[in-house]
């Protein structure tokens, strides 16, 4: 690390390092006196790759703390809803960084489907659309991606013991990773499905591996 000239005297010093500890403490407060978290922190954690991926997307490096999640609070509900016969989207988490923005930032939702909703995959390649080796379906596109994984688990109602998850990434913004956006995308709904899907008990973890690098 390189060293830095701190001002003379004792008092200086410390205010400064003070300031230090202020800005780059994980909750630190942003411009609009929220408090804010770096991307590892968001949607349940996310990996090396993963938070640069959030970055790289939204050329942000902090986020509002409401942008954390809850995998083991979150992993009670699906079941619950699956119960319930419930098949609207649950939303997980939403990665906001501006004020004002909240609609356009990020959000990664799951939803309870069935086999025969995983649409078939695209008989020839699309401009603007990537297909990766993950679960049932993965797919990634301009304004996020999906991922529909099969979750043999205890609380699942088919005959089989399973239940097939729909996990989606979806933003309104454009996308600020240019012409690697198709991957940062399925960089962080790989990482986040598969955390969900291990919570949810889903064998295998739903055939989501793990992956620390980027595609």
């Amino acid at each position: 690390m390189r060293k830095r000239n701190f001002p003379s005297g004792s008092t200086a010093a410390a205010a400064l390092f003070t300031a230090i500890v202020l800005v780059t403490l994980p909750g630190c407060t942003g411009e609009s006196g929220e408090d804010k978290v770096s991307a590892e922190s968001t949607c349940g954690g996310l990996s090396n790759a993963a938070a640069a991926a959030l970055t790289d997307i939204t050329g942000a490096d902090r986020f509002y703390s409401s942008s954390q999640a809850d995998v083991e609070d979150f992993s009670e509900t699906v079941p619950k809803s699956a119960e319930e016969g419930n098949k609207d989207s649950l939303t997980f988490c939403r990665a906001s960084y501006q004020k004002g923005e909240e609609s356009s930032s990020p959000v990664v939702r799951f939803t309870l489907s069935d086999r025969s909703e995983v649409p078939p995959p695209a008989k020839e390649e699309v401009i603007g659309e990537k297909y990766f080796p993950v679960a049932l379906q993965a797919v990634s596109d301009t304004k996020g991606a999906d991922i529909y994984f099969n979750c043999r688990t205890s609380w699942a109602k088919n005959k089989d013991g399973s239940a097939v998850i729909h996990a989606e990434l979806e933003y309104e913004i454009s996308s600020k990773a240019g012409m690697s956006t198709l991957r940062r995308n399925m960089d962080i709904l790989q990482h986040v499905a598969r955390n969900v899907a291990g919570e949810l008990g889903c064998e295998n973890h739903g055939d989501i591996p793990e992956r620390d690098e980027p595609w």
